[in-house]
């Protein structure tokens, strides 16, 4: 990811984190657009809540827990402090942010 260290760092730190819970590397990109919606749609929800929906999606990955939350919501804040203005509102591919 070009740019922002401390960006990267904090993609690298979620990353890393989510393959020691088990998830499988090529799931997390789903993950984490699954994430974002969520929190979209709810951005107070627990890291609980986050798994049950998860589960009624028929995720069969290991369950996320608050730190993993915490973590995920900083990297979405973070990439999003870097969308240019012109950009905002329009869908952005998360694949082309995390290359």
């Amino acid at each position: 990811m070009p740019g922002n260290n401390e960006t990267r760092e904090l993609v690298r730190s979620l990353v890393e984190r989510l393959i020691q819970i088990g998830m499988n590397p090529h799931s997390i990109p789903v993950f984490v657009r699954f994430l974002a919606r969520t929190i979209i749609e709810d951005p107070s929800l627990s890291a609980e809540k986050v798994n049950d929906r998860m589960r009624l999606c028929g995720a069969s990955e290991q369950g996320i827990n608050d730190e993993i939350l915490r973590l995920t919501m900083a990297c979405l804040t973070e990439i999003s402090l870097r969308i240019p203005d012109c950009l905002a509102g329009k869908p952005i591919e998360v694949s082309h942010m995390m290359s």
